[in-house]
């Protein structure tokens, strides 16, 4: 059993209609908290979609000793996002996340000797200009604007849901932007 305490100041002619109101407020939460186990293990996909391409391997007969294979980005994509990648890592299978200038975070998947099928599933939108991505035991953290997040896809469909906040001691610099994330 647990313990709501609420705190209200004002005129006391209001105070009954102000506990009436509170009462009815507390019959909902205590019927919506029995509920909220199930809440907390992600839903459905916003995003189902994705965006497939063939990336481009470097020439073959290319002797120098770097080489550049091409990634297809996808540009034009059904949310008209723009993507100006701001951030990259790797997951131990070879999946890369990228986050962009705008707040979205991708999966990109595919990424083989080949190039033939690459893949890119949008995992998260809305967030404050992104700049860095780490993949570190499972979850993903990036540096927005003012503070760094953990990202977690609770339910393996390869979309985030849910959104911790690690740190907003970030001070700004100017343009009050961080240039990058980095493990220590």
């Amino acid at each position: 059993a647990g313990m709501t305490v609420f705190y209200w100041t004002g005129k006391t002619d209001q105070a009954n209609a102000v506990a009436n109101a509170i009462r009815k407020e507390g019959e909902e939460l205590s019927m919506v908290a029995n509920s909220l186990p199930n809440r907390t293990r992600g839903g459905e996909p916003q995003w189902p979609e994705t965006v497939s391409g063939a990336g481009k391997l470097a020439d073959e007969n290319d002797s120098s000793p770097y080489v550049i294979d091409t990634l297809p980005i996808p540009l034009v994509n059904p949310w008209k996002s723009p993507l100006l990648l701001t951030g990259i890592d790797f997951d131990p299978d070879g999946n890369a996340y990228v986050c962009t200038l705008f707040g979205d975070v991708w999966k990109v998947s595919g990424i083989d000797e080949s190039l033939r099928n690459v893949t890119w599933k949008r995992m998260i939108s809305g967030l404050n200009s992104t700049f860095g991505i780490l993949w570190i035991d499972g979850a993903l953290y990036v540096g927005d604007k003012a503070e760094l997040l953990a990202l977690h896809d609770l339910n393996g469909d390869d979309e985030i849901d849910f959104v911790q906040r690690m740190n907003q001691g970030f001070v700004g610099s100017g343009r009050n932007v961080h240039t990058g994330l980095f493990r220590d």
